[in-house]
């Protein structure tokens, strides 16, 4: 007899221990583990409970903020006009719901994941490798809004009793672990411009047939593929066949400096300089190379009667530390 929805018996290995679950969908739609001969853990991170009258109709937005009000995550609720966002794997993104009655909320303490690759060229490994940093301990805001209305509620979030780190020391790790962090987002998002750029530049180079054209195309996707070999590995999807490129050891720093409780070694801070210093040269090398290259390459599109090459605008180059 085949069994019927829910009542399928999965198993997962923690470490050296399995346990046996369901796989059931809450009311919300959401997927959920239940655990058949193992214990549960209470949620961790910061639990909102909020209260509605009725279902809205629009969207309902949960937004955390630090003591300024400046917004360090929001969260929004499922869209009428399409599935829910999801992760590398298929796991959804967490959604407030906006059911009548009573409803609760669960904040990672995380900021927001780094830029993801498109496929598997250049991964930094699992999607954890990707997730955001934790916030240190301090006070913050949660901001509702929903219905054209907007609650705001402040809570303060202190470390772990047992830790023997200072606040200082854990305020100090954040912030080195969101430089880290944000360099990695740099690092793809440039890579992300740089494969927009060389298939523009590849498209017309295919399209027309002045052989100016097709020389600088195709020196153009030269120079943008040693920047983007340099900034992650594209010779293998497995990062075990071939060194770790800049966006793995840039990933692999974020981990580190946040793997005790405790500031960051000084061994740590020159590590990051280091592989700061060298992700740097090659994004000032992309700067260069839109700025000249494709300058002149878009100076021949022209001169052919083609369009010119629109590289994607890309964030802010954010500042090193000090």
């Amino acid at each position: 007899m085949k069994p019927g929805p829910g009542r399928e018996v999965a198993y997962r290995m923690v470490g050296s221990i399995g346990y046996a679950y369901r796989q059931v969908e809450a009311p919300t739609g959401e997927k959920k583990e239940r655990l058949l001969d193992a214990g549960e853990n209470p949620p961790s991170g910061v639990v909102v409970h909020y209260w509605l009258k009725e279902a809205p109709t629009g969207d309902l937005t949960l937004s955390f903020l630090d003591a300024d009000g400046r917004e360090i995550r929001s969260f929004a609720s499922r869209s009428a006009e399409g599935p829910p966002a999801t992760k590398d794997g298929g796991d959804e993104e967490p959604r407030p719901t906006k059911r009548a009655g009573a409803n609760r909320f669960v904040w990672n303490l995380r900021r927001p994941d780094a830029t993801k690759l498109p496929d598997n060229k250049g991964r930094v490994g699992t999607i954890d490798a990707l997730t955001g940093p934790r916030v240190p301990p301090g006070r913050y805001q949660i901001r509702l809004t929903v219905g054209g209305r907007t609650l705001t509620q402040p809570f303060i979030l202190v470390k772990d009793p047992r830790a023997l780190a200072t606040d200082e020391d854990l305020g100090e790790q954040h912030a080195w672990a969101t430089r880290a962090h944000d360099l990695l987002t740099r690092v793809h998002d440039a890579v992300l411009a740089l494969r927009d750029v060389r298939a523009q530049a590849d498209a017309w180079a295919g399209r027309v047939d002045t052989p100016a054209i097709k020389d600088a195309a195709q020196a153009l996707a030269r120079t943008l593929g040693a920047i983007e070999g340099e900034l992650i590995q594209v010779r293998s999807e497995d990062p075990r066949m071939f060194p770790a490129k800049l966006n793995s050891r840039v990933a692999t720093l974020v981990g580190l400096i946040e793997y005790s409780d405790a500031a960051p070694t000084q061994a740590l801070r020159d590590l990051y300089e280091n592989v700061a210093l060298a992700a740097e040269m090659e994004l000032a090398k992309l700067d260069r190379c839109l700025a000249e290259d494709v300058s002149s390459f878009n100076a021949l599109c022209r001169d052919a009667g083609v369009a010119a090459i629109v590289p994607k605008p890309r964030r802010t180059p954010i500042a090193k530390p000090r």
